[in-house]
């Protein structure tokens, strides 16, 4: 997998351009539909996802089963969600915790691992 970009000089990049340019990267990788980048409070930072796709659902929704495994989690006792995947027959979405941010990847039904994949790589 390619190098993520990162800025040369930090502070320099604003944030909607690094994480449009983490998209880029990552929806280069073999099976990867498209991704996005969604706060914590909803809103939608960045997409690169296909035009039949609703970015606004599927980033409220995925925040929503974000935070609702966050908290089952913390009842069993589990301090972090790092990451969780919803593998189906037509495909898998991936939603990786980034800090203030989620990152969500969209994968085809071929290749759910590599988006899994991809996303841990883009992670650290």
């Amino acid at each position: 997998m390619p190098a993520l970009p990162s800025s040369e000089e930090p502070g320099k990049t604003d944030e909607p351009e690094r994480f449009s340019r983490i998209l880029d990267t990552l929806i280069t990788e073999p099976g990867v539909i498209g991704a996005l980048i969604v706060g914590l409070d909803g809103t939608l930072v960045a997409d690169k996802l296909p035009p039949e796709y609703d970015r606004e659902t599927i980033g409220i929704m995925s925040l929503g089963v974000y935070i609702n495994t966050v908290n089952s989690a913390k009842k069993l006792g589990q301090n972090h969600l790092h990451q969780m995947v919803c593998q189906t027959k037509m495909g898998c979405l991936v939603i990786a915790n980034l800090g203030d941010v989620l990152l969500i990847t969209v994968s085809d039904s071929q290749t759910r691992g590599l988006a899994q994949t991809a996303n841990e790589s883009s992670v650290q």
